[in-house]
């Protein structure tokens, strides 16, 4: 080195020349039983030279001091005793003195220490101690680790810090499900040199790959920094959540307050095959501005994060997606869906997801699907199972009734699919369809096998008696199967039971508004502006006011003349005793309709029918034509005036020419 600090112990030289008390000269052995290590890791912080002296003369006072001899510095020494020194006589017997020199220096060092100590009498030959290349062991080494997290708006972090005495440079890499970049400030990197001085350094980790392609759930990418030469690395893992959201939860005024899931025996987690699911998602405005046209989406995605909602056929007229409207400050809307798991869905695990998101903001700027409600946040973990009880393993699903009301001598058809949701594969199934009042008893079976997860379509036909009663049938399907030896050994616990209306065939006091029997209760209600020519909606409340559950057939007439009927949410479904239920007509008025129109809702049961009445004023709809009902005849004058006058100009100017 250049130049070398020199190290003084605390002594007072000045001070020993002028010591009055010393007679004599001290006479110094060389100094013996001399020990310092031979290496020392750079981070040590200190380390201690020993040795001792003889004196062979009188009293002294003995200075120490200290020389840096070594490539690397030495900091600071103390010396034990403390300098001076006080020896005393040994002239008639040999004085020994025991010295500690701790030295200090700092760390992230590499080299050499080295140094010499001298130890100088009052009086008499100062003598001299080399403690000679105490080697810096090299130690590479530095530390990694994962600053900000990786997510659909903001990049990740990685830190990184050099905590050895060797400089480094560390090739970077990722590997994983999706790929990243390496910026140092503005400039991209592909290595990363680390002096031994930089304690802490942080590089931004930026995604390149396209992450809205990445399939719902959680995906992770490992980084690396690695040094080859000095055998040194570190890898950090970062995990993107690609959850329900498009760029995933964004904004706060929406917020998922619950989401409550049922289905028929009360195990939100976990799913036959055929059993209906209701989830009710509770949507809250937590700003202080109204927000427009929110919708609430409902996904199911499988273990690999695919979206397998398509084959979820829903319930009634909603679909995966509920439009809320607008919804004001601090107030909250429920969005309800409700469906059958299918019969063709694989069992295993699954993840429910739900969001809300505002269509007028944008989803990629106002988005919630996350609610405590969830297993895990932003989904909630389900598992859809095979049914292991024997007298479920069958099931029917798509059942089709047409026509869905029928009156005497009608054909009627009835299709459906018959699905195996056992444990079991079944080498043949039979399938009954009986009404014992319409004398049906049809038989089909499936020979095929019908082995785990397998349907087969069936169909049944059979014709409406005559001397029918009007009222509402039910049909029941019925399944046997565990085929042995030419013996069905298993019956399905439960008949699938479906009400159907037939009407017509006998007279009824149904027109007079008032009901036939008791039990039946009608409201209705005009869900939107009576237009000419727009479709509009009219809800129908039916109420089971009787004390037990019934079956009901319902259906709407006596609009032909000025409206079509476009759809009916249901004709029929089974209430329990006080239960109500909102069916939802749609009908398009036609465009020159004017004034009040009446139409007539019918709903029965097995033992009462009742109807209601109901208006609908399109007010003085009809827009005046000036020309009255001669429109065309007006036309065709007015162009012939037209040609008369073309004709008069063009003759003026050929007569001129």
């Amino acid at each position: 080195m250049e130049s070398k600090k020199i190290f003084l112990g605390l002594f007072a030289l000045l001070s020993a020349v002028l010591l009055v008390s010393v007679v004599g000269a001290a006479t110094l052995s060389n100094p013996f039983d001399v020990s310092f290590p031979s290496t020392i890791n750079h981070d040590a912080g200190s380390f201690d030279v020993t040795f001792k002296i003889n004196n062979s003369a009188g009293a002294d006072t003995l200075t120490l001091t200290s020389t840096d001899t070594g490539s690397a510095d030495l900091s600071t020494i103390v010396f034990t005793p403390s300098s001076p020194i006080s020896v005393a006589d040994g002239s008639t017997t040999v004085q020994t003195v025991s010295v500690k020199a701790t030295f200090t220096f700092a760390s992230k060092q590499d080299g050499t220490l080295a140094g010499t100590i001298t130890i100088t009498p009052g009086a008499g030959s100062a003598k001299t101690l080399s403690f000679g290349s105490i080697t810096i062991n090299n130690a590479p080494a530095f530390t990694g680790s994962k600053g900000d997290e990786i997510s659909f708006t903001k990049n990740g972090t990685y830190v990184l810090g050099n905590t050895g005495n060797k400089n480094l440079t560390l090739a970077l890499s990722s590997s994983g499900a999706f790929t990243v970049k390496f910026l140092d400030g503005l400039n991209q990197i592909s290595s990363l040199s680390l002096l031994k001085s930089t304690s802490s350094k942080t590089i931004t980790v930026v995604p390149t790959s396209d992450l809205t392609v990445l399939n719902f759930g959680s995906h992770s990418i490992t980084v690396n920094a690695v040094d080859s030469a000095n055998n040194v690395q570190d890898s950090e893992t970062y995990t993107l959540t690609k959850s329900f959201c498009k760029a995933g939860s964004i904004g706060s005024n929406l917020t998922i307050n619950g989401v409550d899931i049922s289905n028929e025996d009360g195990d939100e987690e976990e799913w036959l095959l055929l059993e209906t699911i209701k989830v009710d998602v509770d949507v809250e405005n937590t700003g202080s501005d109204t927000v427009r046209d929110v919708f609430v989406e409902f996904a199911l995605f499988d273990s690999a994060g695919n979206d397998v909602t398509s084959k979820i056929d829903f319930l009634g007229s909603d679909d995966e997606k509920v439009d809320l409207g607008n919804i004001g400050e601090d107030d909250e809307e429920t969005a309800s869906f409700e469906f059958r798991v299918p019969g063709d869905l694989d069992d295993g695990s699954y993840k429910l997801a739900v969001k809300a998101y505002s269509r007028d903001a944008g989803e990629e700027k106002l988005c919630a699907d996350r609610s405590s409600d969830l297993s895990n946040t932003f989904y909630q973990s389900i598992t859809v199972d095979r049914e292991n009880d024997e007298g479920k393993f069958i099931r029917f699903d798509d059942i089709i009734l047409s026509p869905t009301e029928a009156t005497c001598s009608d054909r009627v058809s009835l299709s459906l699919d018959v699905v195996n949701v056992g444990d079991e594969d079944q080498d043949q199934v039979k399938v009954k369809l009986i009404n014992r009042d319409l004398g049906v008893d049809l038989t089909q079976e499936i020979r095929n096998d019908l082995d785990i997860g397998d349907d087969t379509s069936l169909e049944f036909a059979f014709d409406i008696p005559s001397n029918t009663a009007d009222k509402t049938y039910v049909l029941e399907l019925v399944a046997e199967y565990d085929y042995k030896n030419g013996v069905y050994r298993e019956v399905s616990d439960d008949s699938e039971r479906i009400p159907f209306r037939i009407f017509g065939c006998s007279e009824s006091d149904s027109n007079s508004g008032t009901s036939s029997g008791t039990g039946i209760s009608i409201s209705a209600n005009l869900d939107s502006d009576a237009i000419p020519g727009e479709q509009m909606t009219v809800s129908v409340t039916v109420s089971n006011t009787a004390s037990e559950q019934k079956v009901f057939t319902v259906g709407a007439r006596g609009f032909s003349s000025w409206a079509e009927l476009d759809s009916i949410s249901e004709t029929s479904f089974i209430l329990t005793a006080g239960q109500s239920k909102e069916v939802t007509l749609k009908l398009t008025p036609k465009a020159d309709v004017s004034g009040e129109k009446l139409f007539t809702f019918e709903a029965r049961t097995e033992d009462s029918v009742r109807t209601r009445e109901i208006a609908v004023d399109f007010g003085d709809a009809k827009k005046t034509n000036i020309f009255g009902d001669n429109t065309l005849i007006w036309v065709i004058g007015i162009i012939n005036v037209i040609l008369i006058i073309l004709i008069i100009v063009v003759a003026v100017r050929v007569s001129r020419a």
